[in-house]
């Protein structure tokens, strides 16, 4: 039985029981269950049967502020077609830096930061930890 499949028998267990007993409210306090899901899965349940009670992906089908399609089919076209043997060591770097903090002897904050670099194209790493946190 998979996860999906226990989420749904509880779900139909909590509906039948409300059924049983005629007493919403007292099922959702028995069950752990807020009574605005009850009701959320009762309608899913007389609108679709056992299939509306599926736990749907909480992202919109169709979200408004969505990049139109040509401009996607444009970007990957572009990355697909120069993205390729450009990359040279030290052509492209990441930088960060890391903010660390430390006991000296007398109790007192001792600041120090760590930059790092990484190299796209290798991946080879270089760290150092400095005094002072400018450029």
């Amino acid at each position: 039985m998979t996860k999906e499949d226990r989420d749904i028998h509880r779900k139909l267990k909590v509906l039948r029981h409300a059924e049983k007993i005629g007493d919403v409210a007292r099922t959702c306090r028995y069950f752990g269950v807020g009574r605005s899901s009850f009701y959320r899965w009762k309608a899913a349940y007389d609108q679709c049967g056992e299939a509306g009670l599926v736990n749907a992906k909480p992202i919109p089908k169709n979200p408004a502020n969505q990049t139109p399609l040509e401009i996607v089919d444009k970007v990957l076209y572009l990355r697909s077609k120069y993205h390729h043997s450009k990359q040279v060591p030290g052509h492209h770097i990441q930088m960060d830096v890391k903010f660390l903090t430390f006991a000296g002897e007398r109790g007192e904050k001792i600041r120090r930061f760590q930059y790092t670099a990484i190299d796209d194209a290798t991946r080879v790493r270089a760290l150092k930890v400095y005094d002072k946190h400018t450029q």
